[in-house]
């Protein structure tokens, strides 16, 4: 049995409505804080509408069924707020794999074992962060190498992707520490911001 603590940042405004950006840690740190900083160094990149609220607490979960077992408490963080100026497309941005060297078992029996990643969506971004050709701005690509590696260096042997026990009601939960990250110079497209 091994404990995660579940943050989830919470992004409103205009046209997006309501969306969420989860993230998971081994406990015995201030990942949320680390989670921040990622953020702020990025917002020139965010619309001005669209503002980031972080969790002071949540859940800790058990990793191998996915039950809560207790919370954890952090500090107050400031919102960040977008200063990319007011024009988006609202579905559109990009997207930073994470990546482990745990490998996941197939979790259907048609599946395959993998390495396990997890992704972030930055959606939407500002439209000056989009190039002319329709790939992101080489400001930003620079901008979010350099958050993401931060990330990576401030989670060492906290910051993990979580797969979620599948079928339901079943222990084969588990998860991988986080020791890189990739980012593509593409836009994304995240479906549920349409």
């Amino acid at each position: 049995m091994a404990p995660l603590d579940r943050g989830v940042v919470t992004w409103t405004g205009g046209p997006i409505g309501t969306g969420a950006t989860v993230m998971y840690a081994i406990p015995g740190g201030s990942f949320m804080s680390a989670i921040h900083t990622f953020f702020d160094t990025i917002k020139i990149d965010l619309s001005n509408y669209v503002t980031l609220t972080f969790p002071s607490s949540g859940d800790t979960i058990e990793s191998t069924t996915g039950e809560l077992v207790g919370s954890w408490g952090g500090t107050v963080l400031a919102n960040v707020t977008g200063t990319g100026g007011g024009f988006t497309s609202a579905p559109a941005g990009g997207c930073i794999n994470w990546l482990t060297t745990t490998v996941f078992p197939p979790v259907k029996p048609t599946g395959h074992a993998h390495r396990g990643r997890g992704r972030t969506f930055i959606v939407p971004i500002a439209t000056n962060s989009f190039d002319s050709d329709g790939t992101l701005q080489s400001g930003t690509v620079t901008r979010w190498n350099t958050a993401a590696a931060a990330l990576v260096a401030a989670g060492t042997d906290h910051f993990v992707i979580y797969q979620r026990p599948h079928p339901k009601g079943a222990t084969n939960g588990l998860f991988g520490k986080v020791v890189d990250y990739k980012l593509k110079d593409k836009v994304a497209i995240l479906t549920s911001r349409r």
